[in-house]
């Protein structure tokens, strides 16, 4: 997930009003760090319970990807057929994984279908009005500067109106099939759901970042893991714990980390961060692994890890260009819980420091974070 390089198609215009729909809403509220992966959704976008009750009697299409013809000529006038190659066989191991991990995971609707967005809109509006919609998106963008998301218009009734959505998510979306281990330093992406609102316009009830800007079975597991999560607590409730049993929560939690081996994905460490380092750095069990036995363990839903997950947790303008706020989250393999939260030090002006590979003194900060939650 990993190398710096980034050549995308779409970011490279992040600041160019044609690549944004053109009734982009601002949002009101600057994507700011949050404690918790489940936080997102409460901070951003509290979901109500009526709006919760409409999902839960809908049934869940998952909008699949569709090859950007635009993306695909560019590239074959450059003479580059591999690329093609690789960025249609991108979209089909995306495809693949959304259906078999929603299949899965989400249980938030009464039903579940698959459909791109061509044959979505190809539907008669009374049909569409009987879906809510999962969504593959894009992270925030900040063009003339302002914070906006792209605007879903699944309950239009107008044909220009369809078309023109399904042009301009397929541009806006796009990634950069010559580098498929780019992680998103600067736009990663996520997932939205959304559900018709009292205006028939699509209203985003959850969003999940993703860790992967091509996701795998285990990425995408995490994030729906946390979506049901999500559902789940709106469902029943807020229930706001006090400040002690807060505390008391947390300790059981870092209790749970220490019982357990942390996994860390040899994709995400910094190239000078050995395991002697690690060794020195952190007091409890670990293990280097592949991104393949990373996933394995989240699938297998391994009751004996946690994973440590590099997570992008916000977005803001800083300077000249737009910054991703990456946290280390200690995730367990079993529940999808996250069990501890680490953020990288703010820089100047309070913007995050962006992406970096994780390195021993990240590691130690683990675990100082591990000892501070257990006091």
């Amino acid at each position: 997930m990993l190398e710096n390089k980034f050549v995308s198609f779409a970011v490279e215009n992040d600041s160019n009003p044609k690549f944004m729909k053109k009734n982009l809403l601002p949002i009101l509220i600057l994507l700011m760090l949050v404690p918790e992966l489940q936080a997102i959704t409460h901070k951003v976008i509290p979901a109500k319970n009526d709006e919760v009750l409409t999902l839960k009697n809908s049934t869940l299409m998952v909008v699949l990807l569709e090859e950007n013809k635009k993306y695909t000529d560019k590239l074959n006038k450059m003479h580059k057929a591999a690329l093609v190659t690789a960025y249609q066989n991108e979209i089909s191991s995306i495809n693949s994984n959304m259906q078999a991990m929603a299949d899965k995971y989400l249980k938030v609707a009464k039903g579940i279908e698959y459909k791109t967005m061509s044959e979505v809109i190809a539907m008669p509006l009374a049909k569409r009005e009987e879906y809510s919609f999962l969504v593959y998106d894009r992270s925030t963008q900040f063009a003339g500067g302002a914070p906006s998301d792209f605007t879903f218009d699944f309950y239009a009734d107008k044909d220009d109106e369809l078309n023109g959505m399904l042009d301009d998510y397929k541009d806006y979306i796009q990634f950069d099939c010559a580098d498929p281990k780019y992680h998103g330093e600067e736009d990663y992406r996520r997932i939205d759901i959304l559900v018709k609102g009292k205006k028939k316009a699509a209203d985003i009830i959850f969003m999940q970042g993703l860790d992967m800007v091509i996701p795998t079975k285990g990425s995408l597991a995490l994030c729906f893991m946390a979506i049901q999560s999500q559902f789940n607590t709106a469902l029943a409730g807020d229930k706001k714990a006090d400040k002690e049993e807060e505390k008391q929560n947390a300790a059981k939690q870092v209790a749970k980390v220490k019982a357990k081996t942390l996994l860390i994905c040899k994709d995400n460490l910094d190239k000078t961060t050995t395991e002697a380092k690690i060794s020195a750095a952190y007091p409890n069990r670990f293990k280097i692994v592949s991104r393949e036995e990373f996933d394995n363990s989240i699938l297998n839903n391994d009751t004996c890890c946690c994973l440590l997950v590099v997570y992008p947790a916000s977005k803001t303008m800083g300077g000249y260009r737009p910054t991703v706020g990456w946290q280390h989250l200690v995730v367990d393999a079993e529940t999808g819980d996250v069990l501890l939260t680490v953020s990288p030090e703010v820089a100047n002006a309070n913007v995050p420091p962006g992406y970096a590979k994780v390195t021993d003194k990240n590691i130690k900060d683990i675990g100082k974070a591990e000892d501070d939650a257990a006091k």
